[in-house]
């Protein structure tokens, strides 16, 4: 169904960038999303969230384009893929294994976007972490939590859209 509204890729585009307040809302909306397409008895994982396919329309916020989701069919969460790689593709989506917290690296790496202004590849880097940080002063929380979306290591990062929603809400800082 199409929904009418802006694209955060057509906010960035026209030099619109969001406060930490407005970002927190959107990945509060996408993560109940998440928490829905991943809870599903047949896990749903979007594969390519970026900003051209989040829409805000009519107060609220929309996941669009759907044609690369993939229904989990193992209990392992994961499955073999191939997608082109950009700076909202997790390392290991890149490498051909999307899961459903492959989502949450992307949330993450979008979010960084709309607040920087940047797209990621744009931005300082330390090692193959994201060094967001530099370009933007966010609360120490805040700033924690998207570095624990974007941990390019599987078992560092935050394991479920639940769980982010949660650190989120909480400003739980991560354990070193």
């Amino acid at each position: 169904t199409y929904v009418p509204g802006k694209s955060l890729h057509e906010c960035m585009k026209i030099g619109r960038t969001f406060t930490e307040a407005e970002a927190k809302q959107i990945a509060k909306s996408l993560l109940y999303i998440l928490i829905y397409l991943h809870g599903r008895q047949q896990p749903t994982v979007h594969r390519n969230i970026t900003p051209s396919n989040i829409v805000l329309a009519q107060r609220r916020t929309h996941l669009v384009n759907f044609g690369s989701v993939k229904m989990l069919l193992s209990s392992d969460r994961s499955t073999s893929i191939w997608m082109e790689t950009d700076d909202y593709t997790p390392p290991e989506q890149s490498a051909g294994r999307a899961m459903t917290i492959s989502d949450l690296y992307s949330l993450g790496a979008t979010l960084i976007a709309i607040i920087t202004g940047k797209r990621p590849s744009q931005l300082p880097h330390r090692g193959t972490k994201l060094d967001f940080q530099q370009v933007v002063d966010l609360s120490p929380a805040f700033a924690d939590w998207l570095s624990w979306l974007t941990e390019t290591s599987l078992d560092r990062r935050l394991q479920s859209a639940k769980q982010s929603l949660q650190v989120l809400e909480s400003g739980q800082i991560q354990r070193a």
